[in-house]
């Protein structure tokens, strides 16, 4: 309920010209979400169960990664992700 009305307010900011709260204008600055939310670009597998286990390893692997080396605390200023991260890509996605 609390994101929905943040939501809503930050929409009428919009619709009113401003930058919505907590948004930053600073080109090239990383803009932290607080839910780590990670897209990962994997096709499924034409075996749901082995899909499934495809899915929790990667997930898996973003967990420990994000305990090991968090992307806020990170002291980088670009849009690519944490050098933990984006070297699990690699190998989960190619």
């Amino acid at each position: 309920m609390m994101f929905r009305n943040q939501t809503r307010r930050s929409n009428r900011t919009v619709q009113a010209g401003h930058d919505p709260a907590g948004l930053r204008g600073d080109s090239g600055v990383v803009i932290p979400t607080y839910c780590n939310d990670t897209v990962v670009r994997m096709p499924p597998d034409v075996e749901p169960a082995m899909d499934r286990q495809r899915i929790r390893e990667i997930g898996r692997r973003l967990a420990d990664t994000y305990l090991r080396d968090p992307p806020l605390l990170a002291s980088y200023t670009s849009s690519e992700p944490a050098a933990g991260t984006a070297s699990l890509l690699r190998r989960s996605c190619g």
